[in-house]
């Protein structure tokens, strides 16, 4: 291995560091009008969804037992791994959020609707949605397995969970643990996380194609990145007809070009949901990188046209650009057609932007959308193209990427 390979690798993987504490940012917090970040329940929980999936794969797989045997000075005893470990911090801390429902679930004690019928935050009469997060195969399994754990203890005290000396505690761990495993190595599991994973690339290759057609335009892009929150006292608005309404018409004004004073080349957007959050976006934002290099200002007025004259007085945002030096090669800033490090940003971001740890059923448009990619005929701005293979690049990071 060259030490060109070895510094890729090392950019690679600062990269995806980086991507993850900014997905903590985004998907954890909720920021006020004033500039401060809150921290919220959303925190633990994109934690918690870490633990579940690396918990069914590991069991999936035959890569631990959660209870394991050893010598005591009284003879042979059991305790829990430290995969079972991660199975009790689950069951003891990240169940108690989650109420399951038919179709996904939801926070507990996060009701919007009022003993009279009334939708709390809501107008009488306001349309109202109540929207289900789906998570994963392997979370949706792992949440299961850990709802059986604690049906089968619930008449124990939550300080005995760890003496898995006691036969109908051990056994709840053992056969969990069957049940994850025999539900992860069937051929109806293995279809539904191959059509899972199918669409997660589909989505993937379908923003890096819409990306690939604006350098087609443009050598260099000015790539801003801009989260739309509602505040929580909102939550319930959040989920609304008018909400959604509110955010169409936002977008409408980006395609038109009157959020912010360059014409923007291209936009990609993502719905997600937090317990605490309620309904929030995940904005990208393509501009014309020879004429605007510097996107703090242009980021700024994206989110303060959110607040003040789309969201009804309800809107946050948080302004990524502020993130920039210390996540310098995280799709923030110029982008350049033949910067390999800078695209490999790129496409992490946009496999972030379009990974599903937890899909919403809303009923509406589509939780990930994108700007139309036009005709390439005509003359392209920007530096003149010696060679046909001026997206060589670019091909080149996504084919020598896990994602193709």
């Amino acid at each position: 291995m060259n030490c060109d390979t070895v510094s890729d690798e090392h950019i690679e993987r600062a990269i995806e560091k980086g991507e993850r504490q900014h997905a903590h940012i985004a998907k954890g917090m909720w920021h006020t009008t004033d500039g401060k970040a809150v921290v919220t329940e959303d925190l633990d929980w994109q934690m918690y969804l870490r633990v579940f999936e690396r918990a069914a794969k590991r069991l999936t797989t035959g890569g631990g037992a959660m209870v394991v045997p050893f010598k005591s000075v009284r003879g042979m005893a059991h305790k829990l791994s430290a995969l079972g470990n991660d199975v009790r911090l689950l069951c003891v801390n990240a169940l108690p959020l989650v109420e399951r429902a038919e179709q996904g679930f939801h926070m507990k004690g996060h009701s919007f609707r009022k003993a009279d019928g009334t939708i709390a935050g809501l107008a009488e009469g306001e349309p109202y949605t109540f929207i289900h997060a789906i998570p994963n195969p392997h979370i949706t399994v792992m949440i299961r397995a850990c709802m059986q754990i604690a049906e089968k203890l619930s008449d124990f005290h939550p300080g005995e969970w760890a003496d898995v000396n006691e036969p109908k505690i051990r056994n709840a761990f053992v056969q969990a643990a069957r049940f994850v495993k025999r539900v992860c190595n069937s051929r109806r599991f293995r279809t539904v996380v191959l059509n899972h994973e199918r669409s997660e690339r589909k989505n993937l290759k379908s923003c890096w194609a819409y990306a690939g057609s604006l350098f087609e335009k443009y050598s260099k892009l000015l790539v801003l990145r801009i989260d739309l929150y509602i505040h929580p006292d909102s939550h319930a608005w959040s989920e609304s007809d008018r909400a959604e309404w509110c955010v169409s018409q936002y977008l409408r004004a980006l395609r038109e070009n009157r959020l912010i004073e360059p014409d923007v080349k291209g936009w990609i957007v993502k719905r997600e949901g937090g317990f605490r959050r309620g309904i929030h976006f995940h904005l990208m934002v393509f501009l014309d990188g020879h004429k605007h290099q510097e996107g703090h200002v242009y980021s700024q007025q994206l989110g303060e046209a959110w607040t003040s004259r789309f969201s009804e007085g309800k809107g946050t945002f948080f302004n990524c650009w502020v993130l920039r030096k210390k996540y310098e090669h995280n799709a923030l800033g110029v982008v350049r057609i033949s910067d390999r490090v800078m695209l490999t940003g790129l496409l992490i971001a946009l496999a972030y932007m379009t990974k599903e740890d937890c899909a919403l059923e809303t009923g509406r448009s589509r939780n990930l959308r994108r700007g139309i990619i036009e005709s390439s005929d005509g003359p392209k701005p920007g530096a003149p193209r010696k060679t046909e293979n001026d997206l060589s690049v670019l091909k080149s990071v996504f084919s020598d990427s896990p994602f193709a």
